[in-house]
């Protein structure tokens, strides 16, 4: 035996669950505590769809589904998200949150009805009503119609929404028969407008009798269990995803050493570590204990066992110890508790110590199987318990000997039958004198009404044909249903066979369907029937046959369902036992319609997909199973984004084909998610647009529909015959797709329709709104314009080819094609600007302005007729006829005109060119360069030369003179420029005309107070206008396109600049000159000061400053000699003498930023 060493704890995480048991009560913890799943989500989506947008008549909603499978909180999600806008914000899933934010913004009034909280379904709507809208229940009225009527108008201008389930402190199912009644309510409220959702419980689960109003009054969506594996899998037993192996490897030592354990990996993987069969104990459970909550006992039972090695399950014995309490507090099952009680006291009491706790286990497994209401095999018990063991026969034999020692013990409670070679058992639940009277009753059951009833079950499950199942002479009658594949929709029939084969008069008169389903039960003494079909597939539905044990459970559950009597006696045990039997019949319609059923397509058989099983319905069935057949056989259709519908072919005629423009947002999107797919546009455009009438003539599809119309020009194609070529192997088109491709055909002239009246629809006359019913036959168009000859020969003249032959040869009709297609794209690609032309008409001679004219009216007219039908607009032919017409039917003038329209395009290309020469030229000045003038003049004699006769000869011409002046103008402007380059920052450019120091000893001397107070303005009158003339910019990148760089140098300003240099030099003259004479005429005063100055301070740098500053004025050197120190201290100390100056303007800083801004060219 394998032994692993994880535990359960490495597998997966356990989380809580908690338990609302008002759902209603606190909106946000019944939002926070739902979990979504893909069912769920799609259900939810389109239930608050419906209450966004109503469409009028549309049916209620109902849902469907086990015990325990989350109707109820279903419909207190819809109730809260409608009711409180304000816990939205709180939805997690993305779609449904989408969805919940296309409601308004404000509170719906939200009818909440709980069925079985009063006598009548009526009076607990008017206490709902009542309670919603805070009124007396008086008022509310007393007729359904009334009721409602009342609740609409108290809504206002809200929607009224009407949720009915069954409430939730109920023990029991409802017992009563509301069928009536909840027609009437889905009658009246689709005609109010109020959007009605109802639960249904057992009692109106089915279409049964009256509740048969139920199932043609609500649109049912069922919730299927296998949303339980998926909430169980992520919201209690989230698995670690690294142990996904370890965990398949325990599923396969299940399978190995228990060969009783009969689920899938899948299933078992989303359910770990709760055994798959609790799930399927779960409804039964709370048929007894309705309390009983499937995610609660997970999250509670997982958190035990944790610590387990990896193989341990939470199964039966979990659920039995922990439902026992309440279960024995069920009197119709007490009887069974008391033989419980005996045979662990008489029998399990008296075994060996090592074997008490497995026959124990054996007998809880027997009890809870038993409330199924069916007996089990020791193999069952077995894949029940998980009993793991190398002699699996072993097992089954220390099983089988457990339950024959309790039935001789007990016979009276334990029961045995015989099922096949083995022996079934189970413990007797309720009162063994209902069990006799509905044996009684069973066995009045004939095979026929069995047959019916196991039909309205099927109904229950796949609605499309519950109203097929009212009556024996409507079972047989066809069902049309659709199946989805690449966009499109694949009508097929559904046809039920019970004995005889379906005759002629039972077919439905409906177009012929792409497929047809034959549903029969197989019979293992029979063969199958062979059923004339007209559909191009035949697929046989083979349901398995019905066990003993199924047909006895559908006789027991139409019994105990339609038995009055039955009913009234035995009303305290019914509820259980309906739900045992309700489960039993849906089993058993799981395993003959779906689990081991088949399709028998071509002689092949195909089981049903986990995918199919799934489905909603039988159309979404069908379109799984079909989608492999359809793509082998139609490999060529097109694969559609969008479902292609009736509405699509009649917008799609309405806007593309019949509109003069297909620019508009919705024609784009027709002819891109349906066109392009049918090649029925361009390929691989930005803008899609309809092929031309040649193009579309050589698309596939559409050739194959015309060698069919010209295989017999005498006589027309029919309809039909056209559609079977379209819609046969490997294109497969629906009998939409057919009819987009024949409207275009139509509406391009390839084809013309003619209507059983005879009457003839072609092109543009097309109606937007077709009768396809009233078109009967197909043919060419039977139309001529101008003889052959004459549109030969412009033909030829159009396409340039003598070759040309005839323009009913494709070859020929493409040359003529390939030139209108050239000549449009020169038009738009060389000449658009002639249009738009800026040429004064003054600039044009008369030769010019004839040939402009001439192209503006002839050419243009021409283009216009080419792009007509390059657009689909016009044929060929006419577009020629056109052509010819335009030119007065002289076809030199073609080429006269395409001459003409060469002349004007090198004037309009040179013109322009020319006018830019022209404002550049007349912006220069006079360089006073021989080389540059001379090329300056070569440039004005081109651009005139252009102006007399517009050629390539002249244009080039232009071109070479404008280069070589423009080169030997930049080099000229680019060395006056240099001038105005940034200031070399040691000042060289002052050094090279005045000197060295010179700057230096300008610059501290300006410091001085009198010497800046008399000088300081025409200094910074010199500063500001240098400052002006800086460029740092390289001008050869502005001369391109203006005769000047960005600072808009000129001659003048280099004059300008020489000038301003020398009035500097002459200003530092007079600086130095009366900075000198002010030292001279005070030298002994600075002297005697320096000296006092000496004795005070004591600072050695201030020493040696001073004492060379005396030495250099007793010794009388010039300015030039002293250094800035020395100059600064001096400055200090004559601005105190002089008192004719101007007053401070500014300190040293402000002298030395002057250097900083001046031209080093200076």
């Amino acid at each position: 035996m394998k032994r692993f060493s994880e535990k359960v704890k490495d597998i997966v995480d356990v989380r809580s669950y908690e338990i609302l048991t008002d759902l209603l009560f606190e909106p946000s913890r019944t939002v926070t505590n739902y979990y979504f799943s893909d069912a769920t989500t799609d259900l939810m989506v389109r239930w608050l769809d419906e209450i966004c947008n109503p469409v009028p008549g549309a049916k209620c909603r109902a849902i469907a589904g086990y015990r325990g499978v989350g109707k109820s909180h279903f419909l207190a999600m819809v109730s809260v998200i409608a009711s409180h806008p304000e816990v939205r914000s709180l939805i997690t899933e993305t779609h449904v949150a989408s969805a919940s934010q296309r409601l308004l913004r404000r509170h719906y009034p939200v009818i909440n009805v709980r069925r079985g909280s009063l006598p009548t379904l009526k009076s607990e709507l008017i206490a709902a009503v009542a309670s919603t809208f805070s009124i007396d229940e008086a008022s509310v009225g007393s007729e359904i119609a009334d009721i409602l009527a009342k609740a609409k108008d108290l809504s206002g201008d809200l929607r009224t929404i009407l949720l009915i389930d069954t409430a939730s402190d109920r023990s029991s199912p409802v017992e009563r028969n509301d069928g009536d009644v909840l027609s009437v309510i889905a009658s009246e409220s689709s005609k109010l407008g109020i959007f009605a959702g109802l639960a249904l419980d057992d009692d109106i689960a089915n279409a049964d009798g009256s509740n048969l109003a139920v199932s043609s009054s609500f649109a049912i969506d069922y919730l299927d269990p296998e949303h339980l594996h998926k909430v169980v899998n992520s919201l209690i037993f989230p698995k670690h995803s690294r142990m996904q192996s370890v965990l398949s490897n325990v599923y396969t030592h299940f399978r190995e050493t228990v060969p009783q354990f009969r689920w899938s990996e899948q299933k078992f993987t989303a359910m770990y570590p709760l055994h798959p069969a609790t799930l399927e104990l779960a409804p039964f459970i709370r048929a007894y204990v309705p309390d009983f909550a499937l995610l609660g006992f997970a999250s509670e039972a997982g958190q035990k066992i944790l610590g387990r090695p990896v193989d341990s399950l939470i199964g039966f014995e979990e659920i039995f110890d922990s439902t026992e309490p309440e279960l024995r507090k069920v009197d119709e099952i007490s009887g069974a508790f008391a033989a419980y009680d005996d045979l662990t006291a008489k029998q399990i009491g008296k075994m060996p110590v090592t074997e008490r706790h497995r026959a124990k286990l054996i007998l809880k497994t027997l009890f809870l199987l038993s409330l199924t209401g069916r007996s089990s095999t020791a193999d069952d018990i077995a894949g029940a318990m998980m009993f793991v063991d190398p002699d699996q026969a072993q097992v089954s034999f220390g099983i089988e000997a457990a339950l024959a020692a309790f039935s001789r013990s007990n016979p009276e409670t334990v029961s045995v039958e015989s099922s096949g070679p083995a022996m079934a058992y189970s413990l007797r639940v309720g009162s063994n004198k209902l069990a006799r009277e509905l044996e009684a009753l069973i066995s009045e059951i004939s095979e026929f009404e069995i047959q019916k009833i196991y039909l309205r079950a099927v109904a229950a499950r796949f609605p499309e044909i519950a109203g097929r199942t009212t009556g024996g002479e409507d079972i047989e009658k066809p069902v049309m249903l659709t199946a989805r594949w690449r966009g499109t929709l694949r009508s097929g029939r559904m046809q039920i066979v019970i004995s005889d084969p379906v005759t002629n008069d039972k077919v439905l008169d409906d177009p012929k369907p792409d497929w047809e389903l034959i549903f029969r039960v197989e019979e293992p003494t029979t063969e199958s029937q062979a059923v004339e079909t007209t559909a191009a597939l035949r697929i046989e539905w083979v349901a398995a046959p019905l066990s003993v044990d199924e047909r006895r459970t559908l006789a027991a559950y139409q019994v105990l369902k339609s038995n009055a009597d039955l009913r009234t006696k035995y009303s305290d045990q019914l509820s259980a036992l309906l739900q045992t039997y309700s489960r039993g019949v849906e089993t058993a319609i799981e395993r003959t319609s779906i689990g081991d059923a088949r399709l028998v397509i071509d002689g092949f058989d195909y089981n049903f997909s986990n995918d199919a099983r799934e489905a909603a319905d039988l159309s979404d069935m069908m379109s799984v199973m079909l989608e492999p057949l359809f793509e082998s056989l139609y490999y060529e259709h097109p694969n559609f984004k969008e479902l292609l519908t009736d509405e699509v072919v009649e917008s799609f005629l309405k806007d593309v084909l019949g509109s003069q423009s297909s620019s508009d947002a919705n024609a784009q999107h027709l002819l891109a998610t349906f066109g392009a797919p049918l090649g029925l546009t361009e390929p691989h455009t930005d803008t899609p647009t309809l092929k031309t009438k040649d193009e579309l003539s050589r698309s596939e599809s559409v050739v194959r529909i015309l060698d069919l119309v010209d295989a017999s020009p005498a006589s027309p194609l029919r309809l039909d015959a056209a559609a079977d070529v379209l819609a046969a192997s490997p294109l497969g088109l629906s009998r939409q797709g057919v009819r987009l491709i024949l409207a275009a055909m139509a509406v391009n002239g390839l084809v013309e329709f003619i209507t059983v009246g005879n009457e003839r629809i072609r092109g543009r006359s097309l109606d937007l709104k077709v009768d396809w019913d009233q078109i009967e036959f197909l043919s060419r168009p039977s139309t001529t314009r101008i003889e052959d000859e004459k549109l030969t020969r412009w033909a030829r003249v159009i396409a340039g080819d003598e070759s040309i032959v005839s323009m009913t040869r494709p070859e020929d009709r493409l040359k003529v094609l390939g030139s209108l297609n050239d000549i449009s794209a020169d038009w738009q690609n060389r000449n658009s600007a002639l249009v738009r032309s800026s040429i004064p008409e003054s600039d044009l001679n008369t030769r010019l302005w004839s040939d402009k004219s001439r192209v503006l009216e002839e050419y243009t007219e021409v283009v216009s007729m080419i792009d007509e039908t390059l657009a689909g607009d016009i044929d060929l032919e006419l577009c020629i006829e056109k052509i010819s017409k335009a030119l007065y039917d002289r076809p030199n003038d073609f080429h006269s005109v395409q001459a003409s329209l060469s002349s004007l395009e090198h004037l309009e290309a040179n013109y322009l060119k020319s006018d830019q020469i022209r404002n550049y030229l007349a912006l220069t000045e006079n360089t006073g360069i021989e080389e540059v003038e001379e090329s300056k003049a070569a440039v004005w004699h081109a651009i005139g030369a252009v102006q007399n006769d517009a050629n390539e000869q002249t244009g080039r011409e232009v071109g070479y003179a404008w280069t070589k002046f423009l080169r030997l103008y930049t080099e000229y402007y680019s060395s006056k420029h240099e001038a105005l380059r940034s200031p070399v920052a040691n000042l060289n450019w002052f050094e090279n005309t005045a000197g060295p120091n010179r700057w230096r000893v300008f610059i501290a001397t300006m410091e001085c107070e009198p010497v800046r107070g008399k000088y300081g303005r025409s200094f910074r009158s010199i500063k500001r206008e240098l400052a002006s003339f800086q460029c740092n910019e390289d001008p050869a990148a502005f001369l391109a396109v203006a005769p000047m760089c960005v600072c808009a140098l000129r001659s003048i300003d280099l004059l300008t600049i020489e000038r301003l240099a020398e009035e500097l030099n002459y200003l530092v003259d007079e600086v130095f000159e009366h900075f000198e004479k002010l030292l001279n005429d005070n030298r002994e005063l600075l002297s005697s000061e320096i000296e006092s100055e000496m004795e005070r301070s004591r600072h050695g740098a201030d020493q040696e400053i001073y004492a060379g500053l005396l030495h250099e004025i007793r010794s009388g050197s010039s300015i030039p000699e002293f250094t800035n120190p020395q100059l600064e201290l001096l400055s200090v100390m004559l601005a105190g003498i002089d008192s004719d100056d101007e007053g401070p303007d500014g300190g040293l800083g402000w002298i030395h930023s002057i250097s900083s801004t001046l031209p080093a060219t200076l």
